[in-house]
């Protein structure tokens, strides 16, 4: 008999919907998300609000909001997958869900406070997941057992121009050697220390922005470039999955320039994986590590400008080859591995109750 699973998510943004829906089409699921009326199948409409505004008042309504559906409607199994959401709570409440409860998390930090929100977290829960083998062996370390690593999968359609249309599509120059910075301007991301490298890098660059505007405004951005200016394309607003996979495909390298509060899966790298793109990096954290063991590209020092700058020098003077250890990683991020690895997770939760 298949189980019965609650998936719960607080966004439909970016690659949500895909990471939903590939669940869905090998398990038997129910889903608690916002409303949105592009949402094409049946599921609860999110009512704590908690969606909206993330306070005490509202989680509390989650958690409850959450019970009330399982008990209702004979769920075996609920996986919130928003922990990132979660943290500042301590996992207050969730130990009163009434049925066993996976939470996936997609980015983790381990100053000493939330270290104890997530050891509280853990606590509450049967058992949580993580996308990197980075943050599994950290868990590790603080002693948390109930953890499990399952792949970030490429969930897109990969593009089949050849690198000059996707380039022509995109109105970028056929000569240049394109720098891709991809995904919005938020401040984690940290586009401000790429923009701030860019003024020591003497070769013939091209920088591509794509993304929504964030943190970082189109007029600091302006400001930022004023010295590389006629070198740069900005393309501020939300990409659609066809011009996504194009802006990969016309690119020579992507920088991933995070800042050492984000660590977590990426998903522009494991996109640019497929693509088999040289990757830039930040090298803390899973991002680094990714990056360095499967011989992705090139990581410099986090939030180090120039050490950003030196990088992006060498990757002008030395040619990027894709060896058997890098391809052996893109051929993990397949769609069906994480699905089974999560068919596999709900059944044995499922054996032990």
């Amino acid at each position: 008999m298949e189980n019965k699973i609650l998936l719960v998510d607080i966004s439909i943004s970016g690659h949500r919907m895909g990471y939903i829906d590939a669940i869905r089409k090998k398990t038997k699921c129910e889903c608690l998300l916002p409303y949105d009326k592009n949402i094409e199948f049946i599921y609860y409409r999110m009512e704590s609000e908690f969606d909206q505004k993330r306070n005490i008042i509202n989680y509390i309504k989650f958690i409850r909001e959450i019970n009330r559906i399982v008990k209702r409607d004979n769920i075996e199994i609920v996986h919130i997958l928003c922990g990132d959401a979660i943290y500042k709570f301590f996992g207050l409440g969730l130990n009163v869900i009434s049925v066993p409860t996976i939470i996936t998390f997609h980015h983790m930090s381990f100053s000493k406070l939330k270290k104890v929100a997530i050891k509280n977290i853990f606590k509450n829960i049967d058992i949580g997941v993580v996308h990197t083998n980075y943050l599994f062996f950290e868990l590790k370390k603080m002693k948390i057992d109930n953890i499990e690593h399952i792949e970030y999968p490429v969930f897109g359609m990969k593009c089949n121009n050849s690198q000059e249309q996707s380039r022509n599509l995109l109105d970028l120059p056929y000569s240049k050697k394109i720098l891709t910075v991809m995904g919005g301007t938020q401040r984690y991301k940290g586009l401000d220390i790429l923009l701030e490298a860019l003024n020591y890098v003497n070769e013939d660059f091209y920088l591509f922005i794509c993304g929504p505007e964030r943190d970082f405004k189109k007029e600091y951005i302006n400001e930022a470039i004023k010295y590389y200016k006629d070198r740069v394309k900005l393309q501020l607003r939300f990409l659609d999955d066809f011009e996504f996979q194009n802006a990969i495909n016309a690119s020579d390298i992507i920088i991933l320039p995070y800042r050492y509060e984000f660590d977590g899966a990426s998903g522009p790298l494991a996109e640019s994986t497929m693509y088999k793109k040289e990757i830039i990096a930040s090298n803390h954290g899973s991002l680094g590590k990714i990056v360095n063991q499967y011989h992705l590209g090139e990581t410099f020092e986090t939030e180090n400008s120039k050490s950003l700058a030196l990088v992006i020098e060498k990757s002008f003077r030395e040619k990027f080859i894709w060896d058997e250890i890098a391809e052996k990683y893109r051929i993990s991020l397949t769609v069906e591995n994480f699905q089974e690895k999560y068919k596999e997770l709900y059944d044995m939760i499922k054996g032990e109750c």
